[in-house]
């Protein structure tokens, strides 16, 4: 597996979401999930992400903080 894709709730409002290219940053010292480069990326975990939260009743799938309109502004910035 060569990328680790995270969420965690911050009550600060600051991006919970985190991306990590485990062959080059072992350390998960870079958060990858604002790179343009790793767009695709960061689409295809959230969405699995999303998925599988959905599908075992994960109560953070609910929170304001990963919702949908969440993500949305996220993608606009």
């Amino acid at each position: 597996r060569r990328f680790k894709y995270t969420v965690k709730g911050d009550k600060n409002g600051a991006q919970p979401w985190q991306l990590f290219d485990l062959e080059t940053d072992p350390y998960e010292m870079t958060n990858l999930v604002d790179d343009p480069a790793h767009r695709g990326t960061v689409a295809e975990h959230h969405k699995w992400l999303r998925q599988r939260m959905e599908e075992t009743l994960d109560p953070l799938a609910l929170a304001p903080a990963f919702g949908q309109s969440s993500w949305n502004r996220w993608q606009q910035e």
